[in-house]
Formats: structure tokens, C-alpha cells, sequence
């Protein structure tokens, strides 16, 4: 890899640049440097043509800051598919023992972890690191970077909000021709700076000949500086090629200048010395930093120091540092390019065979490859091996890469093809659709079989084709199975059971996971099929029926030394969520993402589990938890691949702002879910816009509105589908209903509702409040008073719902009021109540129609504003001061929030000024 880091103080000397001009830019970024320092996180996106001087640029700013950590990547086309290769580089030059603490940072970690982990990771670097100062970390040619890498940065960059930390990003692309992900991260910050990098301006041309130590008459320098545009690599090569005379006496005309870079490159490559030019075309075949030794064996050279010297004069190869060693290699990408190209191919062939000899194992199949003339059908079979291997660890891309590979060097037809269909199934499996979508005219062009018909299904799935997914992967699932090729099935049956679930057709999923479970056992998808299974049955029979088959897959729980069966141990908290048990899933649920986290195993449900953790929290009353848990699953969301949970985490992150009356904020997730479900038009997603339109409708107290956002998702439309999270949609549909009056459509759907809550301490709370409502437009007063006093008299559990609470003791007190049922200081005692409760959550709209009740009441509005004493605080400070009151640490808190403990420490002392106090003590009981 082309990349490095370096620590506080060690810039990368052996690479110092003379910049030529750049004073405007090199302002911009001091300016976001002194910003940085306040604790401002900036992001400086640089744009240029290849050889404009990004890196140049970046180098000669970071080297000028003493105290500056800089850990710098570059990224490399020919390594896009090494899962977090370009994170893994900004390890290179930590020293070992600060590496070792970071391990999913590192470009070897089997299987992969998600990007949400790593950037976990990342900021308990990045915290750590500020103690000596501010940091930067340098993305060179942000456009060949891993995906995985940059959804993982990402995310980091989300989550920096108080860093001394500088992103600086360099790409060759404008933002149309990036990739998404790329294109996500370059707008990741809060604070961004755009730096468009053009050609020199003749004054700076002038200050590159004097650097370069050219003797070069001003008229020519300016007719030079025309003929290049400025560009720094061309302008640079013709002030280093073109002899003294030719730049002080050009002959009468034109100067003898190349048309264009490459020709000028290769103009220079001519002049070189024959040991130099093998020198540069080993580095040129190795496209890497190489040893000395390395560059010398290859190049056949008995002495390095005669043909490497021309080389670094000219600025054809720099001395790279690479951990406690210099290596070699060459200063830009276009001169490898041009380099490659000049060789012939027999030559080519031969310094790859060498080269792979000389090299690492990883690197060595590359080389292999290359030096294939036509078909090797031996080292085929060899890549195919590695590939399952690999795939086996979960090593997906690089298993597709080495199929490809292996394709492309098959001796038949029916080989290439197979082949060529395993890679894109294999880069399938990362839910990335882009590498397989463009492959598709040559899967299209296979002989149809049940692996092109997989590929296909799963490529039209993640793109949104969802009744051609369906046709291709049934028929890829229909065929019979191949006991030599198991690989066809379980892809199908995986993603067609999902495809199921996508459109709420619960039965069909189960019956379709429960069958490639039976065909194929003992597959890496087996974990996550048996919760696939379990999501289905919750659909179609409810989270108990659910529950007892997950019991049977998942006899034990998973635990640090035993963390297989993640996947259904996660939906099995989810289920026991849905059934009510909100403390035993909050509990799981934390101990499952713990696990993940720590790299012990993937979860494939993991946001999922995430918007879960939110919703108990939400539940439980501690909305600031809540809500900072919200916003982290957005982020992972926003950020990652797996876009049927998309709307899962947005419609979760709308509860707390809708109980708050933060309407704004409410409306912000909505509009993105309105976006996803007209996006992906799934029943799935219409169902989290709807049911998250209905809470923010309950809260507004506006039942029409509550059922109009609710009415896709009546029975009949759906015509028998079946729907996730159905008590609570129930819930809130018939609160609706008895708001607006349809009362028989109510006491049917209570009727209806009755058999499950039992056991369900929040449903029994609801179910009660729902009753006495509903006898109370019945006319029914005393009918009602016992509902409301049947739920008032629940014994207290762990699994109450405050806001459920508040609402009950609302509805009971308003009635006591409004019959005469009681004198009006018990009715403003339950009214009192439920303020209490509401003013606790912060729940604004709630608590004032209980206040206008209770002034009803004669007592004047109470003095306990909302979620007081941290109304005064922004959303991340309640959530730092929320994990801190809890008695963490403040690298415990960073952890838990997915932050930095630098970030910590800034909001943990916003909190201390804004609420007066001075301790941790004083925090805790501001919370008690």
C-alpha cells in the first residue's frame, strides 16, 4: 500500500516537499487548523486532476505543525477490495504496543467487522491520540479507498463532535464520478472546507524553477507555464528534462516540448540510464513501497545506489517510510502508469513471475495472475481454493476477487463462467451491489443456471427490482440441489426468504428459511437463517410462538468465550422486547452489541438490535439514552448497507422528538422515511413511515392524523400480511379509533388485543387506559373509573412504561375533574401524577394538556419544566451527562456513546457550567 502514518512530531521527513505557491490554500487549511484547536472537528476536501499536487499540498502543511499527529492512507486501485485496507495503514507507524489495543482497525481481521465497530475503534484512537495534541487523518485518493474503510470513517466523522481532529481527504474525481460511499464520507462533518486545486499561476511556476534549481529565462518560463497550464508533475518533468541551453537558448520557434504529460514522461524515461529504467520498471510491476532489497533482486541489480540516484533526483521515486524502515517507491500514480504501459508484454509477464517470489502471500497471487499469458488452468484451481478459504472466514470481497481472477484464466467455458458467477455471489454477500452490477452484462451473457439466476435475483433485490428478484431467486431456489455446489441454494433460499419478509409475508419467509435449512446444514448463513425463521413466525404468529422455536435454535446465550448464534440471540431480545419483557431485552440487547463491538463475533441484525436498545430505552423512560441511541442507529444506517433497516432506525429516532414536541426534528426523519419507502416501496417501509406518523400524531393529540398515518397498514389493505411490532401498532390505532369516535371498530379491536397482553406489564397498562377511555364516550363514567383504577392498581414491575403511566394517571385524574367523581384535589393529585411523569421524560406536549387540566383544577401550573434541571442542555450534552450520572468513566462513557473520550470531557465540562455544579456526585444526584 502507498500510505503511512506518522506520530506527534515525525511528519513524513524523507518526504518534505518544496511547494511551489499554494499560499491561498495552505491559509485555508491553517485557518481550519486554528479552529480545530477550539475543538472544532473540520473535514478539507481537496479536488484535483491526477498530478495537480494534492499530496504535495497536504504534506507540505502537515510537516509545518510540530505538535500535529498525522496518520496518513493512501489509497490504491488494485487494493479496493481488501475489507479496511486503507483504515488498516493509519496503524503503520503507531508504535506496537498502541496498535495491538486497536485490533479491528487492522486489515487481517477474519471475518470482517462492521464499519460501525471499527470506527469504534478509530475514535478510541483518535481520543487517545489528542492528548498530545490535535489530529489529522489523511485519506490520499479518497476515490480507490475499500468501501468498507470509508463507511467506517464515515461514521467516525459523525460521531466526532468536539475532536481536535482535521480529516483531510485528496481525490481525483468530482463528486459525480465518486462512489457513494465516498461521496457520503466527503460530507460526513458538520464543518467542511472545499479546496479545488488548479494549475500554477506563472508567479508560483517561477518559484518551482527556483526550487528546482533551474536557470530558466522568464519569457520561456512563461511560454512553459502556458504550454502545461500550470500543472505541477508536467511543469516539473519539462524543468527537469529540457537541457540548461534549451531553457535559456531555445533554437528560434517552438520550445522542444512533448504535446502532453505522458509524452513528456516518457520523453524523460528515454534519457534514463538502463540499470535506472529496470529499476523503475521492477517498482513499476510491484506498484507498492518496496525494500531495497526487494527493488534491487527484482531489477537485477548489483548496486542500488548508481541507478536509484537519477531516479530521486528527477522525482521519479521518493523514499517512503514504512515502520522502522525506508522503502522504495515511485512518486505518482501516472508514472507507474506510463511505465507499465512502455513494457512489453513478454517483459511484463516475466517481472511479475519474479516479483511473485519476492512478495507476501496476499500480494504474490496478484503477481501469479499477471504473469499468466492466456489460461493457467492449475493456478485457477489455486485461486478458487484461497477464494473458499477465505470466504469461509468471511473474507467475501477478497474471495470474489480471486474468483474473478480465477475466471479470467479458466481454460473452459463452463469453468469461467461458474467461477465468474461465485465471485459476484461471494460480493453479493457484502450487500454491495456495485463490483457484481458490473459484471452484469457478462452474467446475463452465462448459460442460464441456478447460479446465474441466483446472482441475478440477489442483484435486482439490492437494486430495488423487486418482482424480478423474486422470479430469478425462485428459480435458483426451485432447482434441485447440487451437493457440490451448495453455495446456489443457500444464497437463494437466504435472500428470498428476506425478500419475503421485506413485503410482511411472514409464512412465506419461514417456510422458505426453515427449507434451505433442512437442505443445507452446517452453513456460515445458518445463525442468521433460524432468525430469519424467527422474524417470520413473529409476523404470522405473534413474538410468543416465536420466541419457543428461537429457544430450541439457541439453547445457551452467546458470552465472550462462546459468541456463535449472534444473529438469534439478538432477534431473540427483540421478540422478548415485543412481548414486553423491556428490561431482559435492554439487558441482552446491550450485552449482544457489547459483543459485537469487541470483534468477538458479526451481527448481521446489528442495527436492528441497536434501533431495539433505543425503543427500551424509550419505553423505560430514559429518553436521553434513548434518543443519543437513536441517533447512533441513524448513523449506522445512514452509513452502512443494509437498507431494510434504514427506515427501522429512522422511525425509532422520531419517538423521543415526537414526545417532546421537537416537531421539527420529528418531521426531518419522517421526510427521509417518506424518501426511503418511495425508494425501496417495500410494505416494510410503508409500515415504519406509518406507524412513525402515528406516534408523532399521538403526541400532537391529533387522532385523525394517528389513523390517517396508520391507515396503509389496516388489516383488510393489507389483505392478511402480517405486521411486526403489533401490540404497539394496535395500541396506538385503537387510541385513534376512540379519538375519533369509531367506537365499535374500538371495542372489537380491544376484544381483539385482549389475548396478548398477558404478561405484558406496558400493554396491560395500555389496555386498561384504552377500556376506560373507550367506556367514557361510551357515556359510561363509572365503567370507566374502574378501568382507569384496574390500571392504577398494577402492582409496580421493572417493565413500566412512564410516559404509559402518565398518560393513565392523565386520563383518570381529567375524569374525576370533568364527572365530579372525586373532589378536585384528588383529581389534581393524579393530575400532578402524570405531570410528574411527563415533566420527567421531557414529554412538552403531554405534559401540557395534563397542566391545562390541572389548572382546570384551580392549581396554578406547576413549577417543573421539562426534563428539568436538563432542559438547558443541548441533546449530546443530556446524552454525555446521562451515561456519566450512570458513575461511567469517561472512557467508558466515550465507549458506550460511540465517541471520543476527548468529546467527553469537553461536554461532561458544558454540563458542569451550565447546571452549577462541580462533581460527579452532584451530576448523580440531579438524576436520582
Amino acid at each position: 500500500m502507498k500510505g503511512s502514518s506518522t506520530s506527534a512530531g515525525q511528519a513524513d521527513s524523507s518526504a518534505k516537499p518544496r511547494l511551489a505557491g499554494r499560499e491561498a490554500e495552505l491559509a485555508q487549511l491553517s485557518a481550519c487548523m486554528q479552529k480545530v484547536r477550539a475543538e472544532e472537528p473540520w473535514l478539507v476536501d481537496i479536488e484535483g486532476e491526477p498530478g495537480i499536487g494534492k499530496s504535495t499540498l497536504v504534506r507540505a502543511f502537515t510537516v509545518g505543525i510540530k505538535d500535529l499527529t498525522v496518520l496518513w492512507a493512501g489509497a490504491d486501485q488494485h487494493e479496493e477490495d481488501y475489507p479496511y485496507g486503507v483504515l488498516g495503514q493509519l496503524l503503520t507507524r503507531l508504535d506496537p504496543a498502541t496498535a495491538s489495543q486497536f485490533p479491528l482497525l487492522s486489515a487481517v481481521v477474519s471475518p470482517p467487522p462492521a464499519p460501525h465497530a471499527a470506527a469504534a475503534q478509530l475514535l478510541e484512537l483518535l481520543g487517545q491520540l489528542q492528548t498530545a495534541g490535535p489530529v489529522a487523518v489523511v485519506i490520499d485518493d479518497m476515490q480507490w479507498a475499500d468501501e468498507p474503510s470509508l463507511e467506517a470513517l464515515t461514521f467516525a466523522v459523525k460521531r466526532l463532535w468536539a475532536d481536535q481532529v482535521v480529516i483531510i481527504l485528496t481525490h481525483s474525481q468530482n463528486e459525480t464520478n465518486l462512489k457513494a460511499a465516498a461521496v457520503k464520507l466527503a460530507g460526513a462533518c458538520e464543518r467542511i472546507c472545499t479546496i479545488r486545486l488548479e494549475g500554477l499561476s506563472p508567479a508560483e511556476a517561477a518559484v518551482m524553477a527556483e526550487n528546482l534549481g533551474a536557470s530558466v529565462r522568464p519569457d520561456v518560463l512563461a511560454r512553459l507555464q502556458q504550454h502545461t497550464g500550470g500543472h505541477p508533475l508536467y511543469l516539473h518533468t519539462l524543468l527537469t528534462e529540457l537541457s540548461p541551453g534549451e531553457l535559456q537558448h531555445p533554437a528560434q520557434g517552438s520550445l522542444p516540448v512533448p504535446a502532453s504529460l505522458r509524452a513528456s514522461i516518457s520523453m524523460q524515461l528515454a534519457h534514463l540510464p538502463a540499470p535506472t529504467r529496470r529499476l523503475l520498471d521492477a517498482l513499476a510491476v510491484l506498484n507498492a513501497p518496496a525494500t531495497p532489497d526487494t527493488v534491487s533482486r527484482l531489477a537485477e541489480l548489483e548496486t542500488l545506489e548508481p541507478a536509484l540516484e537519477p531516479a530521486l533526483s528527477l522525482g521519479l521515486v521518493r523514499w517512503h517510510p514504512s515502520g522502522t524502515q525506508q522503502d522504495l517507491v515511485l512518486c505518482h500514480a501516472l508514472q507507474q502508469e506510463i511505465l507499465y504501459a512502455l513494457l512489453n508484454p513478454s517483459s511484463r509477464r516475466r517481472l511479475h513471475a519474479a516479483a511473485a517470489s519476492l512478495v507476501d502471500t496476499t500480494a504474490a497471487w496478484a503477481h501469479r495472475t499477471a504473469a499468466v499469458s492466456s489460461t493457467d488452468p492449475v493456478l485457477a484451481d489455486e485461486l478458487e481454493a484461497v477464494a473458499r478459504r477465505e470466504a469461509a472466514q468471511g473474507q467475501n470481497t477478497l474471495a470474489a476477487t480471486h474468483l474473478s481472477w480465477a475466471a479470467d484464466i479458466s481454460n473452459t467455458r463452463e469453468e469461467r463462467e461458474r467461477r465468474l458467477l461465485s465471485a459476484c455471489a461471494q460480493s453479493l454477500l457484502t450487500m454491495r451491489s456495485g463490483w457484481a452490477a458490473n459484471q452484469a452484462s457478462q452474467v446475463e451473457a452465462c448459460t442460464p443456471c441456478p447460479m446465474r439466476s441466483c446472482v441475478l435475483g440477489i442483484l435486482a433485490m439490492l437494486q430495488g427490482r423487486h418482482a424480478e428478484a423474486e422470479d430469478h431467486l425462485t428459480q435458483a431456489w426451485s432447482a434441485p440441489p447440487d451437493p457440490k455446489n451448495t453455495e446456489v441454494g443457500v444464497l437463494a433460499g437466504t435472500f428470498l426468504a428476506v425478500l419475503h419478509l421485506w413485503h410482511l409475508r411472514g409464512k412465506a419467509a419461514v417456510d422458505t428459511a426453515r427449507e434451505t435449512l433442512h437442505r443445507y446444514k452446517d452453513h456460515p448463513l445458518d445463525d442468521y437463517l433460524h432468525a430469519v425463521v424467527a422474524m417470520g413466525r413473529s409476523m404470522h404468529e405473534g413474538a410468543e410462538a416465536a420466541l419457543t422455536g428461537l429457544h430450541s435454535s439457541v439453547p445457551e446465550p452467546p458470552s465472550p468465550s462462546a459468541p456463535a448464534a449472534l444473529d438469534t440471540a439478538a432477534f431473540t431480545a427483540v421478540l422478548r422486547l415485543m412481548r414486553g419483557e423491556l428490561t431482559a431485552a435492554q439487558a441482552d440487547l446491550t450485552a449482544i452489541i457489547d459483543l459485537e463491538r469487541s470483534g468477538a463475533a458479526p451481527l448481521r441484525l446489528s442495527q436492528l438490535s441497536t434501533a431495539s436498545l433505543a425503543l427500551s430505552h424509550y419505553w423505560l423512560g430514559s429518553w436521553n439514552e434513548a434518543a443519543a441511541t437513536a441517533e447512533r442507529v441513524v448513523s449506522m444506517a445512514d452509513t452502512e448497507v443494509q437498507l431494510w433497516y434504514r427506515a427501522t432506525a429512522h422511525m425509532t429516532a422520531a419517538c423521543v422528538p415526537a414526545g417532546r414536541g421537537e416537531w421539527e426534528r420529528a418531521a426531518r426523519h419522517i421526510a427521509v422515511l417518506q424518501e426511503i419507502a418511495q425508494t425501496i416501496d417495500t410494505t416494510l417501509e410503508w409500515f415504519h413511515l406509518g406507524l412513525a406518523s402515528a406516534v408523532v400524531a399521538h403526541a400532537r393529540g391529533d387522532s385523525a392524523a394517528l389513523l390517517q398515518g396508520l391507515a396503509p397498514l389496516d388489516s383488510a389493505a393489507l389483505n392478511g400480511l402480517d405486521l411486526p411490532w403489533q401490540l404497539w401498532c394496535e395500541g396506538l390505532r385503537i387510541d385513534g379509533l376512540i379519538g375519533c369516535r369509531e367506537l365499535s371498530a374500538a371495542a372489537d379491536a380491544l376484544e381483539d388485543l385482549r389475548p396478548s397482553i398477558a404478561g405484558n406489564h406496558r400493554m396491560q397498562a395500555v389496555f386498561a387506559r384504552l377500556n376506560g377511555l373507550l367506556e367514557e364516550q361510551r357515556g359510561n363514567l363509572a365503567e370507566a373509573l374502574s378501568h382507569y383504577r384496574e390500571g392504577l392498581a398494577l402492582p409496580p414491575h421493572p417493565d413500566d412504561s412512564p410516559l404509559d403511566q402518565g398518560l393513565l394517571a392523565h386520563s383518570y385524574g381529567r375524569l374525576l375533574l370533568t364527572s365530579g367523581a372525586a373532589s378536585h384535589s384528588e383529581a389534581a393529585r393524579w393530575l400532578s401524577d402524570a405531570c410528574s411523569r411527563f415533566s420527567a421524560l421531557g414529554a412538552e406536549p403531554y405534559l401540557q394538556r395534563a397542566q391545562n387540566d390541572l389548572a382546570a383544577c384551580g392549581v396554578r401550573e406547576m413549577q417543573t419544566t421539562a426534563a428539568a434541571p436538563l432542559a438547558q442542555l443541548t441533546e449530546r450534552e443530556s446524552a454525555v451527562a446521562v451515561v456519566v450520572a450512570r458513575g461511567l468513566t469517561n472512557a467508558e462513557a466515550a465507549r458506550e456513546l460511540y465517541v471520543s473520550q476527548k468529546t467527553v470531557e469537553c461536554h461532561l465540562s458544558h454540563v458542569y457550567a451550565k447546571l452549577g455544579i462541580k462533581s460527579r456526585r452532584e451530576l448523580k444526584k440531579l438524576f436520582e
